[in-house]
């Protein structure tokens, strides 16, 4: 992970991102392309400050392997091109050795959160609350997509939160 200043500097732009990403994908099942930019920046600032050069550049290999298999995905109809960018500039955060754990977690959130937006929209289910992820269970099972954004926002930020309490032992 980044050295400890650079990785608290990293989580504190990270959160409002973060909180951005989960409310934009909720709101209208899209993440826009500035903030797939504002995140890369981050981590090119916070990593050219915290990581020696050789590590920052095989992280950025790692981003840009994501985003051709994002696209691929992308492109075989399984995800969407914002969350297919957003994986890529996010990847270069992930410790190599950490990807499993890291994949784990990602796991768990969406397990967890699946079952929340499930739970939310049945409540909802008789009304129409403004919010897209919500609302679409109106749709045909087949039109229905998962707001991504809100499972790499919570993913990343308690990812981020182990190393900087971590870096505080």
């Amino acid at each position: 992970m980044l050295e400890t200043p650079a990785l608290w500097v990293a989580l504190a732009a990270m959160l409002p991102l973060m909180a951005v990403m989960a409310w934009s994908d909720l709101k209208v099942l899209k993440i826009p392309n500035w903030l797939v930019l504002a995140v890369l920046a981050v981590f090119l600032v916070c990593g050219l400050w915290g990581l020696p050069l050789e590590t920052f550049g095989w992280r950025l290999a790692q981003g840009a392997i994501v985003l051709v298999i994002g696209f691929l995905i992308f492109a075989a109809g399984g995800i969407g091109g914002g969350d297919a960018k957003m994986a890529a500039a996010l990847a270069p955060f992930v410790v190599p050795v950490e990807v499993l754990p890291f994949l784990a977690l990602y796991a768990v959130m969406t397990l967890f959160l699946m079952a929340i937006l499930r739970i939310v929209q049945h409540f909802a289910r008789h009304e129409t609350t403004g919010w897209m992820a919500v609302d679409q269970l109106h749709k045909p099972p087949r039109e229905r997509v998962f707001p991504m954004g809100l499972i790499f926002a919570m993913t990343v930020v308690l990812y981020m939160s182990v190393h900087v309490v971590q870096s505080l032992i």
